[in-house]
């Protein structure tokens, strides 16, 4: 586990990746990132009930989410958020 800490005054900022679909036993990787100038301070991902996180990272400017659909349904969904602050 690594932690991180980053102080500033600014509201920190919230991005996200484009939603991909994934047919059913497809893997995807989405990525979203941080605004220029801006700084990571955490991040994460959602995906529909059967999407299975093979990995969920931190990247020098965002967060990165591997996913796959382990369902049967053709529709599920994977997404990569990013909780950003200006230093």
């Amino acid at each position: 586990m690594r932690a991180l800490i980053t102080c500033s005054n600014a509201k920190p900022t919230e991005g996200f990746s484009s939603t991909v679909r994934l047919a059913r036993g497809q893997v995807a990787t989405v990525h979203a990132e941080c605004p220029a100038g801006h700084v990571l301070t955490g991040g994460g991902g959602s995906a529909s009930p059967d999407v299975l996180f093979n990995s969920a990272a931190p990247t020098a400017t965002g967060w990165t989410v591997r996913a796959t659909n382990t369902g049967f349904d053709s529709r599920d969904n994977v997404w990569a958020m990013v909780l950003c602050t200006a230093p």
